[in-house]
């Protein structure tokens, strides 16, 4: 496998190449306006520290990046101002809106029911016999604790937002919170590159054989995992793009991703289980939203 089976491997892929950036971080408290996690933040004079509207405890700065301040080859992609994510991490549990169907019945035959803690592992909390061909549907409240309920699009237990900062900022301490975690600026960036990964090439009408997908890894061109500013989304689970509330187009754009196993740059609201998304529709950048898939 030379550098001309990687090139043929990359005319394959003609368009898809991405530039991504992993950042570089500073422990230490920063200008209000700079691109940060946790620590201090802008925000409009006269406007409090934001709240989950749930258990009302004080939200987490997960995320603020100066969309001026990013690479010069992004070209202001994802628009302008400063794009906050604030993300609730109590363990208050909420009614999510959606329901679970459960199935009971009066003919037996084993069934079982099992139960996720606050850390997703399995326990088995009873077995019984159920006969499903005779079975009566029914549904109930889907039950959560706001931290796992902030990883989904759109949620009421996060706030993402991109706000255009005027002069002055108020002057808002950062509120206690449960567990510590210090503030970081983003100082720097790496670049790199890379393309889809295998699933997400076949949307395009591309399939790779197995030596060019070999070729394709070896030369770390797949979408990088760990936090990383644009490029291509590293999926834990399927392809899964959100549809934007206002034209129904596919939110592709790519912010940022954060993935907890791969350090401890940025807090995490669910315990550091799967991989979080920052994304954006292309045509609206107001519209953007985080959510995660679980590994």
């Amino acid at each position: 496998m030379g550098d001309l089976t990687l090139n043929n491997v990359e005319a394959k892929l003609a368009g898809l190449r991405r530039l991504t950036w992993k950042p570089i971080i500073q422990v230490g408290e920063s200008p209000v306006d700079a691109s940060k996690t946790s620590g201090k933040v802008w925000l409009t004079p006269g406007e409090i520290w934001p709240t989950c509207p749930n258990c009302q405890n004080p939200m987490r700065l997960v995320l603020q990046l100066n969309l001026q301040a990013l690479p010069v080859s992004l070209n202001q992609q994802f628009g302008e101002g400063l794009l906050q994510l604030f993300c609730c991490e109590s363990d208050f549990e909420i009614h999510t809106g959606e329901y679970i169907s459960v199935l009971s019945s009066s003919v037996r035959s084993e069934f079982q029911i099992v139960a996720y803690t606050t850390d997703m592992s399995e326990t088995v909390v009873d077995t019984f016999d159920l006969d499903v061909s005779d079975a009566t549907e029914t549904s109930i409240p889907e039950i959560r604790p706001c931290r796992m309920w902030a990883c989904e699009a759109f949620s009421s237990s996060q706030l993402t937002r991109i706000v255009q900062p005027q002069e002055g900022s108020a002057d808002v301490p950062v509120p206690a919170m449960e567990e510590n975690f210090p503030a970081k600026q983003i100082v720097g960036w790496q670049e790199s590159q890379e393309y889809p990964n295998i699933e997400e090439l076949e949307t395009f009408g591309i399939a790779l054989n197995d030596q060019e997908i070999e070729l394709l890894l070896q030369s770390e061109l797949h979408p990088q995992a760990g936090d990383k500013l644009g490029g291509w989304v590293g999926w834990a689970q399927a392809v899964d793009y959100l549809s934007c509330p206002i034209c129904n187009q596919a939110m592709n754009q790519l912010i940022f991703q954060l993935e907890w196993s791969h350090g401890t740059n940025f807090p995490y609201p669910h315990d550091g289980l799967g991989v979080g998304y920052l994304v954006q529709c292309p045509g609206h950048r107001e519209q953007v939203t985080f959510f995660c898939q679980f590994t």
